[in-house]
């Protein structure tokens, strides 16, 4: 980054949104890149710690357990399963070893730093289209991204962000949970077709419904969400305070008990049937 644009950045108050430029980063997660927009993650999108993603995710509402359980595995370093599966410790030593290194369950999922990555202190940092890394994470048949083998997954495309605020019908001012889960349907029946070799199994599906009760939770009333806000997070990648939104505040903090009851009710919704590898 150049000297001039670092001082641009600087002199922008955090919490003014501005529009990524080259050389910024981004992830394939609206709500991660409106934080970067809004200046509570680093602006470049680079070399961001633990501390400053929870505390970026307490900006939008979120209590400090689920602040935890979605900002820490992430900065695990990545392994494969091959990888993971070599370097579990023996079963004789499985207690003491998830006592010191509580988050190493998560390591062959959400891990996603690489193998010291650090910061010039020795903390470990991140990048935001690490975000991106496929098969942890980011999952295909995203309701605004292409599919990792169909190109570009970590912006945005038009024609889905379109398609997604399409699916509020007749003009309604709100899109309800039934709204996101029929696009989600339409969505796999295209890339059935469009993508023979996706991966979409139990674990990408999980992740897709969460996502979705995300946005009903943080920016809805867990049913449903008004579309501007929507129009908002997924189009413009900014926070809808223009809009009237608020965050929750500290009492009625989007917890993980919350987020996973309506997560489940958006599966339910779905309703499809998935084997190891891809929907049925």
């Amino acid at each position: 980054m150049s000297m001039s644009t670092a001082a641009e950045l600087n002199d922008v108050a955090v919490g003014h949104y501005t529009r990524p430029k080259p050389p910024d980063i981004r992830s394939p997660c609206p709500l991660l890149n409106a934080l970067a927009n809004h200046g509570y993650l680093p602006r470049d999108g680079r070399s961001f710690h633990q501390a400053e993603l929870s505390a970026a995710l307490k900006k939008v509402g979120l209590s400090p357990t689920l602040r935890l359980v979605l900002s820490n595995p992430v900065f695990l370093e990545h392994q494969t399963a091959a990888e993971s599966q070599q370097q579990r410790p023996a079963s004789s030593s499985k207690l003491w070893y998830l006592m010191r290194n509580p988050w190493a369950i998560f390591f062959s999922f959400f891990g996603m730093r690489r193998p010291g990555q650090q910061d010039d202190s020795g903390e470990p940092v991140l990048d935001l289209d690490q975000i991106g890394l496929p098969g942890v994470a980011e999952h295909d048949i995203s309701l605004t991204r292409r599919n990792v083998a169909q190109g570009d997954h970590l912006k945005a495309q038009p024609d889905l962000v379109e398609g997604l605020l399409a699916s509020s019908p007749d003009g309604r001012k709100t899109m309800t949970a039934e709204d996101f889960d029929s696009l989600r349907k339409r969505r796999m029946d295209a890339q059935k077709q469009d993508n023979p070799g996706l991966l979409y199994g139990p674990l990408q599906h999980r992740n897709s419904c969460a996502e979705i009760a995300l946005v009903l939770c943080v920016f809805g009333d867990d049913t449903k969400v008004p579309r501007e806000n929507v129009r908002a997070l997924f189009a413009e990648e900014r926070l809808p305070t223009k809009e009237g939104w608020k965050p929750r505040r500290w009492g009625r903090s989007l917890g993980l008990m919350e987020l996973s009851r309506t997560s489940n009710r958006v599966a339910q919704l779905i309703g499809v049937k998935l084997n190891n590898h891809v929907f049925d």
